[in-house]
């Protein structure tokens, strides 16, 4: 019997395959796939697709390979289709400020070359010279400057998509004044690849800001941090990116010294004209120092993005991976209280970290269990269970972005009773009908 493999290196060159004995570098929650690809051009993203919806072959795609640990466990993988060759930079009009790029250019390439305009696309994302753009709209992944300048969605003005029948569609354009038909872009954004692969996108970019300046504010709690944080959200010079961080995360990252060694920081970062940057931080330090700090210090631009990345990073990086993260999302009005109740429920063995978002209304908790070999999953599965019980009288949302594989099977990562998820399961019909795209590791196990 022809392999898999076999059969798509006939098809699309020996090149293009993956060696057997290299397969287990693409497994997915414990699952190895029987072939993964790397086409060439999308009229070879099509091939594979049409190829696997024959076969009834089960596609996870794959980008950076970032984010493989969000999501439900898969149902099947079969076919691991790799865009990593699709990295070009297809168009860029700085005086129109949009580019066109495939999606299987990392974000730290595209950054580099839109800054050779002066220029650069408004999206974080963790391990950015991994991160591919369309891995980051699957995911819909962000960072801190979310506060500034929102999401992926609001930067997206057309997507190329190719379906699991092989079909390829474009929605929206290379201009932003494009309007046509249903805003499909923002459909796909966040979908995991359940709904098609994404193989080329449009975005509009942004001016380089002339300075970036970072202030880390420490303080003797987290819920001092939130009030102080407020305070400065109120400001007409709020900053660009702000978030609270507890001792546990201020002694995983750079610029830790003496001057950390309280319970809580703020991280606020502040970009634009040189004049005003230094303006904003000079007024916002007076705001700050008028509360509970403690010290304040300022970071150099390099020293700063060093360290906004190194959050971004935190869940992500192989080095020092938590046993559970939880993606919470609230009102920013709660943020406070949630994390008083957060940190009731913190126990032995696990060290909890957070990182909030007081702006957006997002926090993060990670837990390590360091050193202690066994047990800790039915911990960490109760753990989730009263933290998604407790969201809930906050009018939350929790979503586990990681946890071991013997938790992750016996729950939904992206949670319980979600609302529209009738009509999330009439559109996977409608754009999947053989439901080969990542089975099982979307909402509901779509």
């Amino acid at each position: 019997m022809t392999s898999l493999s076999d059969t798509l290196a006939r098809s699309l060159g020996y090149e293009t395959v993956v060696p057997p004995e290299r397969l287990g570098d693409y497994t997915v929650d414990g699952v190895t796939p029987e072939a993964t690809v790397f086409p060439a051009n999308i009229e070879a993203v099509s091939e594979v697709l049409s190829l696997a919806t024959r076969e009834g072959r089960a596609v996870t795609p794959w980008g950076g390979g970032t984010k493989m640990a969000l999501g439900n466990v898969p149902r099947r993988v079969d076919l691991v289709v790799g865009l990593g060759r699709l990295n070009r930079v297809l168009s860029h009009e700085p005086a129109d400020m949009v580019a066109s790029v495939e999606a299987g250019i990392t974000l730290k390439a595209l950054q580099e070359q839109l800054a050779r305009q002066g220029q650069f696309l408004p999206l974080e994302a963790p391990l950015p010279s991994r991160a591919t753009v369309g891995g980051v709209l699957a995911a819909n992944a962000n960072g801190p400057s979310r506060l500034a300048y929102g999401t992926a969605r609001d930067w997206l003005i057309g997507i190329k998509v190719v379906h699991s029948d092989g079909t390829v569609t474009k929605n929206g354009g290379r201009v932003v004044k494009n309007v046509s038909g249903y805003d499909l872009n923002k459909l796909y954004t966040g979908s995991l690849g359940t709904l098609g692969i994404i193989v080329e996108a449009n975005f509009k970019v942004a001016p380089l800001p002339q300075e970036k300046r970072t202030l880390i504010v420490t303080y003797p709690s987290p819920s001092a941090a939130v009030d102080s944080a407020h305070e400065l959200l109120s400001q007409s010079f709020s900053p660009q990116a702000l978030l609270i961080i507890n001792r546990e995360i201020m002694e995983r990252l750079p610029e830790s010294n003496a001057t950390w060694y309280e319970e809580a920081a703020i991280l606020a970062l502040f970009a634009g004209r040189r004049s005003a940057v230094k303006r904003k931080v000079d007024d916002s330090a007076s705001v700050l120092k008028r509360s509970s700090a403690r010290a304040v210090k300022s970071l150099s631009q390099e020293d700063g993005d060093g360290l906004w990345q190194a959050v971004t990073d935190l869940g992500w990086a192989e080095e020092g991976l938590p046993d559970l993260v939880l993606r919470v999302s609230i009102m920013p009005s709660q943020v406070r209280d949630f994390l008083v109740m957060a940190d009731s429920l913190a126990s032995h063995p696990f060290k909890q970290g957070v990182v909030a978002d007081v702006g957006w209304g997002m926090v993060r908790l990670l837990w390590w269990a360091d050193g202690v070999a066994s047990g800790t999953g039915a911990l960490l599965g109760g753990m989730i269970g009263r933290l998604r019980e407790e969201a809930r009288r906050y009018m939350g949302h929790v979503v586990v972005e990681r946890c071991p594989l013997e938790v992750k099977g016996n729950i939904d990562v992206w949670g319980d009773s979600l609302e529209g998820m009738d009509i999330m399961r009439r559109i996977k019909q409608e754009l999947d009908p053989a439901g080969i795209l990542n089975p099982g590791r979307f909402a509901g196990r779509i």
